[in-house]
């Protein structure tokens, strides 16, 4: 499933890469596209509030779930390294599976 989203995305942005760059050299095109961007950036944000919302109500401790992503977040925050994004999915998910009661 994971290929079937990411996939066509990478494959395009390969296949139309020469004509992509020469869009972004029409500078009547950057309104547009700031445009774009603008839209993105608002779509994630609130598919970002719909999880949040989704998740705190399914959760069954909400402070052990809000202490996980604190820890998470400082976590990322003081070690800089090419893996600390994995290291913290890793260590967020054993946490989670460890502090949290079974069948949550």
């Amino acid at each position: 499933m994971t290929a079937g989203v990411f996939l066509p995305a990478f494959a395009f942005s390969l296949i139309f890469y020469d004509r992509l760059e020469a869009v972004l050299e029409v500078k009547e095109m950057h309104a547009f596209l700031d445009g774009v961007a603008a839209g993105v950036v608002g779509l994630i944000a609130a598919t970002t509030v719909d999880l949040a919302f989704v998740t705190a109500a399914r959760v069954p401790s909400l402070a052990v779930a809000v202490s996980i992503f604190v820890a998470a977040l400082a976590f990322l925050y003081a070690w800089k390294n090419k893996l600390n994004i994995a290291v913290a999915i890793i260590g967020a998910g054993v946490a989670g599976w460890l502090l949290m009661p079974s069948g949550a």
